[in-house]
């Protein structure tokens, strides 16, 4: 059982395909991209800032929790610092499953720190394109 946690500059990149893990039912992958527009406006991106030790720990502590809770083999994270643009990935959970794959689903929720304010480790500002920046109080 294992966590992994990364926070990398900038949009993440694209995921590795051959990441083939045997003896799993599942292996649940989510990607959270950054939207185009934000109450009727156009948005160039979001700009994150993280104090990385913390923001590392409360992801850490979330993927143990989902361990402990749900039984999975093991949790990837990763979550962007810095400027990220609007259509790229900002956020990427990986979750090992174990060997039903119907119950994997309901195990992605447990990540939504956007909806959990006392868990999100990151504030995220909206970058309009006419410039300015507004703080996001929308789900990240």
């Amino acid at each position: 059982m294992s966590v992994s946690v990364r926070i990398i500059d900038g949009p993440l990149p694209p995921r590795d395909v051959d990441d083939a893990i045997e003896d799993v039912g599942a292996v649940l992958w989510f990607e959270g991209m950054i939207r185009g527009h934000e109450d009727g406006r156009t948005i160039a991106g979001l700009q994150y800032q993280t104090y990385d030790p913390m923001a590392e720990k409360q992801l850490r502590r979330l993927g143990e929790m989902a361990i402990e809770q749900f039984g999975v083999l093991g949790v990837a994270v990763e979550h962007s610092r810095g400027f990220v643009g609007a259509g790229a990935c900002s956020f990427r959970l990986r979750i090992v499953a174990t060997r039903h794959r119907l119950d994997d689903l309901n195990r992605a929720d447990h990540f939504r720190v956007g909806q959990q304010p006392d868990r999100q480790p990151q504030i995220a500002r909206l970058r309009h394109h006419r410039g300015g920046v507004t703080p996001s109080t929308a789900r990240v």
